[in-house]
């Protein structure tokens, strides 16, 4: 049994330590992969990049799952948050994060296996950015199967939906508004003149027309 759990292994890819200015954030780069939908903030964080700091072999334990894109670089597929937190560190002094244990992805793998790791590397950590997976080139369906709690995103639909049909089925009779005219016939100017007079005297808005 172990021996073709690894065959499988050695088919899907191949571990090797990859170099930390040759990694890149998955920012959408390969056709067909959405940027990275998950985030880490505040608490979240700090636990993370404290336990990298101390403990930095245990990258060796989960490495990054990364695939190869031109000029010698690679797009992290599971793995950005750490690799963000890694890259702090670096920039901050700390040793250790020159070069990162990566497990890369043969060129056949197909996309739609791909976004499923990606989705599911995430499921137990970090923060969904909702925006992203609403907009992104992601399925309900999909994610759903994943693992992923969809109903913020069935829940705004639901809601956009319901909001169309009240604009639809809104009774707009109430913001008509009437207007009242009389028009009335004289013989003469001199009665024209007397019924303008009469009228007006009472606050009543009239024209005279000459016809």
């Amino acid at each position: 049994m172990a021996k073709k759990q690894n065959n499988t292994l050695n088919e899907l890819g191949v571990k090797k330590r990859i170099n930390l200015s040759c990694l890149e954030l998955n920012e959408g780069q390969i056709v067909g992969i959405p940027k990275n939908p998950r985030y880490l903030k505040g608490e979240e964080h700090d636990k993370l990049k404290k336990s990298l700091k101390d403990s930095p072999e245990l990258l060796q334990y989960k490495p990054l799952m990364v695939y190869a894109i031109e000029d010698g670089k690679f797009v992290v597929i599971c793995g950005n948050m750490r690799l963000r937190i890694c890259q702090e560190l670096h920039n901050e002094g700390v040793e250790a994060f020159e070069a990162l244990p990566c497990f890369v992805l043969n060129k056949d793998v197909p996309i739609a296996k791909i976004k499923e790791y990606a989705i599911k590397d995430n499921v137990q950590a970090g923060n969904w950015d909702w925006d992203e997976l609403a907009n992104g080139d992601w399925e309900v369906e999909d994610l759903q199967d994943w693992g992923v709690d969809c109903s913020f995103l069935t829940e705004s639909e639901d809601a956009d939906n319901l909001e169309k049909k009240e604009k639809e089925e809104k009774d707009y009779s109430d913001e008509i508004v009437s207007e009242y005219k009389l028009e009335v016939d004289c013989k003469n100017e001199e009665t024209l003149q007397a019924l303008y007079e009469e009228l007006t005297g009472r606050e009543l808005e009239c024209r005279i027309l000459t016809l």
